[in-house]
């Protein structure tokens, strides 16, 4: 299939799992996880209107921003762990961070973004499903992280962001993203930031469905829109 074929194949997917949810499907954003993949496909995607893409490493974010800028309409996310000595090569044009996972890469982050006159957007990452091998702040602990993230003023923090087990068990997934969606509403409504607008980022190719049936706002699909990636 084609690259716009799999788009309006993911929509119709994205407009029946929110009938399901009883949600208006404008409330999901589909970003297009396009790492490894050449930006001839981000190019051709952009050209039909898709407006979101997302990459893992900021190096890709640096090849391709320039090579798609007469779409002056797209945003692009990093969703990628940051390691600190890479702040100093985050792009201008970066809209969302998603993967802020610890408190010393947000002090680092903001001091950057504060001597260079910046601001950035993030999510915190929540590592709902307790493994050992991912990054995250524990949910026990995401109301202080919280309350010590919104004082830096260069951050602007909006949300939340996890990755549920893969595993094909759906009630496990459906629980680990409702547990974040939980801690989500518990941070609305501290209402102890204006820049807190409640964004979830959750949900891949194998488990946006039930992302979306449990309150994801931003869902991240690479391999189901793109096809299978050679490395």
């Amino acid at each position: 299939m084609s690259l716009s074929n799999n788009l309006a194949h993911i929509q119709e997917k994205i407009e029946t799992a929110c009938k399901k949810a009883n949600r208006p499907s404008e409330s999901v954003q589909l970003i297009a996880v396009s790492k490894t993949f050449p930006v001839q496909d981000v190019q051709a995607l952009a050209q039909i209107g898709h407006v979101d893409f997302a990459e893992n490493r900021i190096a890709e974010l640096n090849k391709k921003i320039p090579e798609t800028q007469i779409y002056p309409s797209l945003r692009w996310h990093l969703i990628g762990t940051l390691q600190s000595n890479k702040i100093k090569d985050l792009p201008d044009a970066l809209f969302l961070f998603h993967a802020l996972d610890r408190l010393s890469l947000a002090e680092k982050l903001n001091a950057h973004m504060l001597q260079n006159d910046k601001s950035i957007q993030v999510l915190l990452q929540v590592n709902a499903s307790r493994e050992i091998n991912k990054s995250g702040f524990r949910p026990e602990d995401l109301l202080s992280v919280y309350e010590t993230a919104i004082r830096y003023p260069a951050l602007k923090i909006c949300g939340l962001m996890t990755m549920a087990e893969n595993t094909t068990d759906a009630a496990k997934i459906g629980n680990t993203f409702r547990e974040v969606f939980e801690l989500n509403e518990k941070l609305k409504n501290q209402n102890l930031s204006p820049h807190y607008h409640g964004w979830l980022s959750m949900g891949m190719s194998h488990d946006f469905e039930i992302a979306i049936q449990e309150g994801a706002t931003h869902i991240r699909i690479g391999s189901l829109l793109f096809g299978k990636r050679g490395i």
